[in-house]
């Protein structure tokens, strides 16, 4: 307990403690609101990125004066290796190439300092299922 003067702080503690733990629930949720907002903007066909299916098309940047950057621009149609996919299969098809890249990468993960836990990945089957 906290003395000032020779008063005690014991009337004015549960006020501060109840506007402490009121604060922080509402900053929990308004970052899960966030947070919720946030995925579904940068979810394939969201608000920020387009559907897979964008592989279909020819792809390229611009470079916009006004806001001094290059854009990305997604052009006519422009099948990938001469193969339409679909969104469904396009999505397999990055998945697994999200995949590959991250596990070719695996061993220098170690010795990237901001890698080293956030891209750990899970084991998927057995360590023989995984190596055939």
């Amino acid at each position: 307990m906290l003395q000032t003067g020779g008063a005690s702080c014991r009337l004015k503690t549960p006020f501060w403690r109840a506007g402490a733990i009121s604060i922080v629930v509402v900053m929990l949720i308004v970052l899960v609101m966030l947070t919720v907002d946030s995925l579904k903007a940068i979810d394939a066909g969201g608000s920020h990125v387009p559907l897979y299916s964008v592989i279909n098309q020819k792809i390229g940047y611009k470079f916009d004066a006004a806001r001094g950057v290059d854009v990305p621009t997604i052009g006519e149609k422009e099948p990938l290796f001469g193969h339409e996919y679909s969104d469904q299969d396009a999505g397999v098809q990055f998945q697994s190439h999200l995949s590959n890249c991250i596990t070719g990468l695996r061993p220098f993960i170690n010795f990237v300092p901001g890698f080293s836990n956030s891209f750990r990945i899970a084991a998927r089957g057995s360590e023989r299922q995984r190596l055939a």
